[in-house]
């Protein structure tokens, strides 16, 4: 279903799709020939031949539980049972932010940076979001995600960073999950929003949600140049909204950090917060 209908991310898990899509689509499927289901090549030959029954089952799990949406899981039984033998509050943990951590711990250099990151660029982002909950979480993981590819070349980090974020082993995320976090590294390590590894699925995200996404990007690219991957200037400075600028207050002790590269960073993320850039020595 997927190759069929082009979509940019061949990942099973956290594929979604309408209740009418699927049942047209399941409908389609009971009535074909095991060879001539479109795109079924690729599947193992006893696979293939079980898809019209299956197609019929799914049609009748549609018929009784009524969903509003179909999503697909790349997991079944084993792990649910392995997952009722956790305890309590591991349970509760959030799946997918734990894989970004252990992930961030594995090949970042300042995993342990993500929180006090995360707070830093709060200011910026309006508390109005059509969703906050769901942004912190994303945002909060491009914070933890921010520095897994430092081991690849300066001229393909992006392109690294993405692919892990697109083609990782994760649950508890969504395809327009993966396609904000991954809009938001492309951004902070300073590629254009049209290179050929993030161009393609931009049409999973609203374009709100693509303009949010770079924010995040550029914010987290200034407080990366900013700090120097140490942490003790992101306590004592911050950023600031008004209605027609955006500030970086720096504590006068720290003036030095204000150079031109630091400029330029603040400039483009007032660009694209549609503010003029403005830093602040602090007394």
């Amino acid at each position: 279903m997927m190759r069929e209908q082009s979509r940019p991310l061949h990942v099973l898990h956290g594929f979604k799709t309408s209740k009418t899509d699927m049942t047209a689509y399941c409908k389609r499927l009971s009535k074909l020939d095991s060879a001539d289901i479109p795109f079924g090549g690729s599947l193992p030959p006893r696979r293939r031949e079980i898809i019209p029954t299956a197609a019929l089952m799914l049609l009748e799990l549609i018929y009784a539980t009524k969903p509003k949406e179909v999503i697909a899981s790349g997991y079944g039984l084993r792990e649910g049972l392995l997952f009722e033998k956790l305890k309590t509050e591991e349970r509760k943990q959030d799946p997918f932010l734990f894989s970004c951590q252990a992930l961030a711990y594995e090949r970042s250099r300042f995993a342990e940076h993500a929180s006090v990151i995360f707070q830093w660029t709060r200011p910026i982002f309006k508390p109005q979001s059509r969703n906050p909950v769901l942004r912190d979480r994303l945002q909060y993981a491009v914070c933890l995600l921010s520095d897994i590819a430092w081991r690849g070349h300066p001229d393909f980090r992006a392109e690294k960073a993405v692919e892990a974020v697109l083609h990782g082993n994760f649950v508890g995320v969504s395809h327009s999950d993966r396609a904000y976090i991954a809009v938001a590294l492309n951004q902070a390590y300073g590629a254009s929003i049209d290179v050929p590894h993030i161009a393609p699925i931009l049409p999973l995200l609203e374009i709100e949600d693509v303009m949010d996404a770079r924010v995040m990007g550029a914010a987290l690219r200034l407080a990366q140049r900013l700090s120097g991957g140490t942490v003790k200037i992101l306590t004592v400075s911050e950023l600031r909204l008004s209605k027609t600028k955006l500030y970086l207050g720096i504590p006068k002790e720290f003036e030095d950090t204000a150079n031109d590269i630091v400029l330029r960073r603040v400039r483009k993320l007032a660009q694209l917060v549609g503010r003029k850039a403005k830093i602040e020595i602090l007394g």
